[in-house]
């Protein structure tokens, strides 16, 4: 789905950190799409957070890296279930 009028986007990001500011926020006001901020990142919650009602996950490396550290810590059962998850955000 990503950035589309009836998009949902997680924002994990600081809004002034041009990463958040230019591919989150700015995209998303531009397409019309729904902006989610998250307080903090929290890498054992996020991969679930996403499913089924947002779409389009924006982050930068240590995010990414953080998740895949969580999903490898993880049973194979869960590691599939939040796998399946973040493949949802896009």
């Amino acid at each position: 789905m990503g950035m589309e009028r009836d998009g949902r986007i997680p924002s994990f990001l600081p809004l002034h950190h041009i990463h958040g500011i230019i591919n989150i926020a700015s995209c998303a006001l531009w397409s019309g799409a729904t902006i989610e901020p998250f307080s903090r990142f929290d890498a054992q919650r996020s991969s679930t957070a996403c499913a089924p009602r947002l779409h389009d996950l924006h982050a930068v490396p240590t995010i990414y890296v953080k998740l895949i550290q969580t999903l490898e810590a993880v049973s194979p059962a869960d590691r599939a279930t939040s796998s399946a998850d973040l493949r949802k955000c896009g």
